[in-house]
């Protein structure tokens, strides 16, 4: 018997397994994070690529709203982005790949 939790076993309004028209779905979340080794940790980008590499966990965003003014986005610099990874960002990184959402760190 297979085990966890299975997106296809939602009952929607009307016993429906499929969602109501106008919802979708996949999300995109935005979730807020506190530094807190080894549960998140962060890094720089590489300098060159502004990526994180693979063992260096996921982008994220470490200026706020105001700091970002006319920031260019495509500019991922360390002052405003650097890299997560930890405990908590490979536990979202499993539950997004599992139940389908994309999401966007943000301190």
């Amino acid at each position: 018997q297979k085990e966890g939790l299975d997106i296809k076993d939602i009952v929607w309004p009307g016993n429906s397994h499929t969602p109501p028209q106008g919802v979708p779905e996949k999300f995109h979340l935005k979730i807020t994070f506190l530094e807190e080794p080894p549960y998140i940790t962060l890094a720089p980008p590489d300098p060159v690529t502004e990526k994180c590499s693979m063992n260096r966990g996921v982008i994220c965003r470490v200026a706020n709203e105001a700091e970002l003014g006319e920031f260019d986005p495509g500019n991922r610099n360390g002052t405003y982005y650097q890299c997560c990874s930890g405990f908590c960002i490979d536990l979202l990184e499993k539950f997004a790949e599992e139940l389908g959402f994309t999401y966007e760190l943000v301190r």
